[in-house]
């Protein structure tokens, strides 16, 4: 996590303080505005009812600053009897930024303090703290001083926090979402405010992108570890971090093959087939007695063989050939979707028909075909 004093821009911001006496509503002057430097401890005012509003202009950076408001010395006189009175005062503080508000009551009375803490910064642009006290039958409130003093403390910076899962597993040939949550000062619900970045160590074993909220990695149908590195940055703020991910074989121990009849070239007279072995053996496909049907005309009908006079392909675990089927005799028809290439293929000893059409195998086994393409 980065975290800076240095100010990256000047917003104008203002802490107004009005004092409403029950009986007394006059205000006389607009006190001169007074500036903050955050590299002091705190700045003190002091003012009564006849001072009248006290503006203050604060130098702040684009991040969010958290604030320590005091209402210290609260002193309450009485002009006309010569004499400090014991009452009771509210304090209303209302947090304004944008088109929303946050109003918080507290209570002080004569000679007490009140303390609380606030987030100030560029989107809570103004605080307002009105101050009234309870009407006292014993109070002549045509002559009465209110006097206290004010502490504006910095606590602190917003940082940006951010968590995810930070260690995960995949399948080879999976995919998997990780969300991430962020929050900022008091801002808890910035999903898509925020920029990401991710990469891979190793674009073999896993791809990556970002999203508004959250990351995607892809398996690459290879096993093994790696790392993700993760930037998020928001108003300036970024936080790196790392994602450990444990890549899993998703292989089977059942013949398991993905892929199917892809076309036909009739200028060339040939079929092409796609195999990916997800098998944890080897397969081999043979040439031998190998046919294709059409689905929909004996005429169409043709027997082929694999092209370059082989007699068998062997496509070993997790690896994907791309096959070529010859057509023994005149072309045919042209379209390879309706078209079924049946032939033999063997795995773990066993050697079993296997039929293929487009986008899909099935193995015939105990008199019925089974589909091996997931």
């Amino acid at each position: 996590m980065s975290k800076t004093n240095t100010f990256k821009g000047y917003f104008s911001g203002f802490i107004t303080v009005m004092i409403f006496i029950l009986s007394f509503l006059g205000m006389s002057r607009l006190a001169q505005a007074k500036s903050i430097d955050w590299g002091t401890t705190s700045v003190f005012f002091h003012w009564d009812h006849d001072l009248g509003e006290e503006q203050v202009t604060l130098p702040i950076s684009r991040k969010s600053v958290m604030v320590e408001v005091s209402i210290t010395n609260v002193y309450i006189y009485d002009d006309f009897e010569h004499k400090p009175v014991d009452v009771k005062m509210f304090v209303r503080a209302r947090e304004v930024y944008g088109d929303k508000e946050d109003i918080d009551i507290y209570t002080v009375r004569s000679g007490e303090s009140l303390t609380f803490t606030s987030w100030f910064g560029e989107d809570r642009d103004m605080i307002d703290f009105e101050l009234e006290y309870i009407q006292n039958t014993d109070l002549n409130t045509d002559f009465c001083n209110i006097s206290f003093d004010i502490t504006i403390k910095k606590l602190y910076d917003a940082e940006l926090n951010v968590s995810c899962d930070k260690s995960v597993t995949l399948k080879d040939d999976g995919d998997k979402k990780i969300y991430i949550d962020a929050i900022y000062g008091y801002e808890d619900d910035i999903d898509g405010l925020y920029f990401i970045k991710a990469k891979s160590s190793n674009k073999n074993i896993i791809l990556v992108s970002a999203d508004d909220n959250y990351i995607e990695i892809f398996g690459m149908e290879k096993p093994g570890k790696c790392k993700i590195y993760v930037t998020v940055k928001y108003k300036g703020e970024t936080c790196n971090f790392t994602i450990d991910v444990t890549v899993k074989s998703n292989l089977k121990s059942v013949l398991t093959a993905i892929g199917g009849l892809d076309y036909y070239y009739t200028r060339d007279n040939y079929f092409i087939m796609k195999v990916k072995n997800r098998s944890k053996k080897s397969i081999t496909i043979y040439s031998d007695g190998a046919y294709a049907l059409n689905y929909n005309y004996k005429s169409f009908d043709r027997r082929v063989r694999l092209s370059g006079g082989k007699s068998k392909i062997v496509i070993k675990p997790g690896k994907s050939k791309r096959i070529k089927w010859k057509v023994i005799g005149s072309v045919t028809w042209y379209n390879a979707k309706d078209f079924e290439i049946y032939s033999k293929w063997k795995y773990s000893g066993k050697t079993k028909w296997v039929w293929a059409a487009y986008n899909c195998f099935k193995v015939f086994n105990s008199g019925k075909w089974r589909r091996i393409d997931y």
